[in-house]
């Protein structure tokens, strides 16, 4: 009877440590996935800095007279009438109603 209890403790025991154990592998998993995310938003960031530094830049502000013509732009102009602009769908307005005219060669 002695040994009968014994072997059944041993095999309860058994089944808390197994129970413990698979607990703290399921804990680790989870810390190795939320780890690789992190680790891939932390390259995909790199990823976009080094597109932005390989980028061909504009033309130099001081470029040489003659590639714009000192009349440009000779024709056309800009209007905005009732112009309402938000910086999100959520957020109220930052523009509200603003109309104005910019013509040729207006400084």
């Amino acid at each position: 009877m002695y040994c009968y209890k014994t072997t059944q403790a041993f095999i309860l025991s058994g089944a808390g440590v197994v129970l413990v154990q698979s607990l703290q592998v399921t804990s680790f998993m989870q810390f190795a996935v939320r780890q690789a995310a992190e680790t891939e938003n932390c390259l995909t960031g790199i990823e976009r800095i080094q597109e932005y530094v390989n980028l061909t830049s504009e033309a130099d502000p001081a470029t040489k007279p003659g590639v714009i013509k000192d009349n440009w732009p000779s024709q056309g102009e800009i209007e905005f009438k009732e112009y309402v602009m938000t910086y999100r769908v959520e957020l109220a307005p930052v523009l509200n109603g603003i109309s104005f005219k910019v013509r040729k060669k207006q400084m």
